[in-house]
């Protein structure tokens, strides 16, 4: 038997890009799950990185999910 998997996950409930002034409060980290066709429990990777000055930045959040694809 040979299952092949074809799709990559999905992931569901991602925030949307947003663009504050320097003075406001930074959204928390919302979770991200994901979906998959073959696997019942996908794990999301969750990394965050900041460029900039403690007032204004760029803070650029990304999630991953992988399988075998």
């Amino acid at each position: 038997v040979i299952i092949t998997d074809l799709f990559a996950p999905v992931l569901s409930s991602y925030p949307a890009d947003i663009t504050l002034p320097c003075d406001a409060v930074v959204p928390p980290v919302e979770t991200v799950t994901a979906t998959d066709n073959c696997l019942d429990n996908v794990e999301v990777e969750f990394t965050e990185t900041f460029d900039g000055t403690s007032n204004c930045a760029t803070i650029t959040r990304t999630w991953c999910a992988a399988d075998c694809v």
